[in-house]
């Protein structure tokens, strides 16, 4: 979420992402419920074709989960004048996940406007993802099920499923979603090294994992590497084809992080030739991909819509942490731990 207490002719800002706000000349308690509900609903529409209807489902969510204070500062959401004021507040939120390479921080920074995230709102979904893609590559689920259907039973011993018992996972990036990540493979039994060169390595201990600094290593250690990182100038084409060709011929390769993190290129390459076993996607170079892509015709490779953060439960959760964040940003108190660019606060 991107809100702002700057005047409409300061907004000179081209990313295509970015939330233009208009700042609000009175108290929230003076907004009312139109602004917040104008402010909710663009950020709802943004993002989800179906509009209003997810709208007002996500309100009625929202009205039952949220805080009792918070439901009293919120009002007159299910109006249709309600909805279509544009007097006060503009923002926009990408519902679907947390990444934001797309918006240009720096312009925001310069304009003292916060960008904001929806804190683990969507944490959990995006690592019980990428656990479940583990576990599909592993379990040989897509290939069993087609023996099944195919009518042969008697080759199941040919194609036997894995363990994750005693596997070791590379977890690249260690924020919301990779802490998160780690905590489960460590209830897995699997040893769990952690890659961040941002998080001090006591922090990943007192999780009971193991700190990396040389990535190369880590990466020929692994049966499982998972992606966790943004997408920045040093993470594009973080994994190419000199780094996937240090991976076990046994291990597997998943990204619920961002396309372009990866090199398409180079993971085909890899997984035609055998150098790595197996790979899972959530998300592309270009989304949607074209439907040429040849990593979409290979048999040891899993793909998924760029959905992992998008769940029924995620989605009302993100629902309250927009609200909340909108709430706090015009009281003047943004939450820093959902602020990236935290020198706006200062």
């Amino acid at each position: 979420m991107i809100v702002h207490n700057s005047t409409p002719e300061d907004l000179k800002i081209t990313s295509r992402d970015l939330a233009f706000g208009r700042s609000a000349p009175t108290p929230r308690h003076w907004l009312g419920g139109d602004a917040i509900a104008t402010a909710f609903y663009n950020a709802l529409s943004a993002s989800f074709p179906q509009g209003e209807r997810f709208f007002m489902d996500s309100v009625r969510n929202f009205k039952s989960k949220a805080d009792p204070k918070l439901q009293q500062q919120i009002v007159a959401f299910t109006t249709q004048e309600a909805l279509h004021t544009r007097e006060h507040v503009f923002f926009n939120q990408q519902i679907a996940g947390a990444g934001y390479d797309a918006v240009d921080v720096p312009a925001l920074t310069r304009k003292k406007i916060p960008l904001m995230l929806a804190g683990m709102a969507h944490s959990v979904s995006v690592a019980e993802q990428a656990l479940s893609f583990m576990l599909s590559l592993a379990k040989r689920s897509a290939e069993l099920d087609a023996l099944v259907r195919g009518g042969r039973w008697l080759d199941r011993f040919n194609m036997l499923p894995g363990d994750l018992f005693g596997k070791t996972v590379l977890i690249v990036g260690f924020g919301r979603i990779g802490s998160r990540l780690a905590r489960r493979c460590w209830a897995m039994e699997m040893t769990v090294l952690v890659y961040d060169p941002y998080v001090p390595a006591h922090t990943i201990r007192a999780a009971q994992h193991e700190p990396v600094d040389a990535l190369d290593a880590a990466v020929a250690r692994a049966d499982f590497i998972s992606l966790h990182c943004p997408k920045t100038p040093q993470t594009l084409r973080l994994f190419d084809s000199r780094r996937i060709g240090r991976m076990k011929k046994s291990a597997f390769l998943v990204n619920t992080a961002r396309g372009g993190i990866v090199d398409e290129m180079a993971l085909h390459a890899a997984l035609v030739s055998g150098t790595i076993a197996g790979a899972a996607l959530d998300v592309f170079e270009r989304e949607p991909p074209a439907a040429d892509n040849p990593l979409l015709k290979l048999p040891n490779l899993f793909a998924a819509p760029h959905v992992a953060g998008v769940t029924r439960e995620a989605s009302d959760r993100m629902a309250v942490a927009t609200v909340q964040n909108l709430l706090d940003v015009l009281d003047g108190r943004p939450n820093p731990d959902h602020v990236v660019n935290k020198e706006v606060l200062g």
